[in-house]
């Protein structure tokens, strides 16, 4: 039997991170809302967060709520009342769970807080509009009863959503297909997730698909001989599925950019990778692929029944948000570390990353390739202000470096 440790996975990681090579920067690594589909994935502390997030609000409600001396009928008000303390002990049963990984009731939750939200609506419709002449004036039975309602019914809908959304599903089915055109940074995206599971102690593999260019019969083989030459593929699921359950997570199992591996083996074999790794309640999968080879390599995702996300990169609003929430010394530091590792690729120190010059939907670690031929910045712009017309242009372009410092 394999016996598996912490330093083994961590060994595993800086080999890929050393594959990875220049599309894996972590000192630029900025979060993104697509992680959340991670967090999902794997049953993560903060994905159960969400749900704790709710109770908490819909009990602060619950508690407020009184719906006697109100036009509502003692009938209506029972009921609302039952779905609403049904509600309440599903979600306190999730955030109490400790077997983890396990299926979570989230269709029944969402059913429930669908139901609950319309008889909040139709009591809501009862209850008269606050006609208080004064803010000073004490509000009435059905004043207080008619803002428990209301917020009651915010934090339900809130909670169907989540409940019944994308990024939920896949905590009860974890595969997923994450898409993406070329430089978007899926690779850093699929790097960046590895190393955080690894640092918190919590087990992940990366795979990446250009050590995977000749031709193979069984992509599960091939993936579990790159890792553990001499483990039979079953029995190295076995180990990492029971290794998973032990630390209450799942053991993620990435495999990137299948693409650049031998696309008629993926063809062949990931229906078979899919299907096998889905019997284990401790693994997730994802299968990283670049836009539109998806067609060509997983063209039955839904027979797979693959999740799909897009990973469209770090955009110049995304850029200016990020650098809007940081302090001047944050700022400093992220603009340093750019510009080393821009001197240590040999591209123009003084590099034109202005906003408004990004293509829609350019990855961070990417700034378009074509503007590192040799383009430079303004002397005089300080690389604090982004996104403002008129602070940064173009003033010398010519041969460069053929390829962007990143990409």
């Amino acid at each position: 039997m394999i016996a598996f440790d912490s330093q083994w996975f961590k060994t595993k990681w800086q080999e890929a991170k050393s594959r990875a090579g220049r599309r894996y920067e972590p000192g630029l690594n900025i979060n993104l809302p697509i992680g959340e589909y991670f967090e999902s994935l794997t049953q993560d502390a903060k994905f159960f967060a969400k749900f704790s997030e709710h109770l908490k609000e819909l009990e602060k409600s619950r508690t407020r709520l009184r719906l006697k001396e109100t036009p509502v009928s003692a009938d209506q008000a029972a009921e609302f009342e039952r779905y609403l303390d049904e509600v309440l002990a599903q979600l306190r049963e999730i955030t109490d769970a400790r077997n983890l990984p396990q299926p979570l009731p989230l269709d029944r939750i969402a059913q429930l807080s669908g139901d609950a939200a319309k008889l909040a609506a139709e009591i809501l419709a009862k209850l008269p509009e606050s006609r208080r002449p004064s803010t000073y004036e004490p509000p009435s039975a059905s004043d207080r009863a008619r803002e428990a309602t209301s917020r009651i019914e915010y934090e339900l809908e809130n909670l169907l959503g989540f409940c019944s959304g994308p990024i939920a599903a896949l905590t009860n089915d974890p595969s997923f297909l994450l898409l993406g055109s070329a430089g978007t940074g899926k690779t850093h995206l699929l790097c960046e997730v590895t190393r955080k599971q690894i640092e918190n102690e919590m087990p992940a593999l990366l795979f990446l698909g250009q050590t995977f260019r000749a031709p193979f019969d069984n992509a599960l083989e091939a993936l579990t001989r790159s890792v553990h030459p001499t483990i039979p593929s079953e029995e190295f699921l076995t180990a990492l599925d029971d290794y998973g359950r032990a630390r209450g997570t799942r053991c993620l199992i990435s495999v990137d950019a299948i693409n650049e591996g031998h696309r008629q083996s993926w063809l062949n074999g990931l229906p078979v990778l899919v299907t096998t790794i889905r019997r284990y309640p401790g693994l997730a999968l994802v299968i990283g692929c670049r836009t539109p080879f998806e067609k060509l390599l997983v063209p039955a995702s839904d027979e797979l029944r693959l999740h799909i996300a897009h990973h469209f990169g770090f955009h110049a609003g995304r850029l200016d948000a990020f650098l809007g929430r940081q302090t001047l010394v944050e700022r400093d530091l992220f603009w340093s570390e750019y510009l080393r590792k821009s001197r240590e690729r040999g591209t123009p120190s003084r590099i034109l990353v202005w906003a408004e010059h990004l293509a829609p939907g350019a990855p961070l670690p990417g700034f378009c390739c074509g503007l590192y031929k040799g383009v430079e910045m303004v002397p005089d712009v300080n690389p604090t202000r982004i996104s403002r017309p008129g602070h940064s242009r173009i003033v010398s372009s010519g041969a460069g470096t053929t390829e962007c410092a990143f990409c």
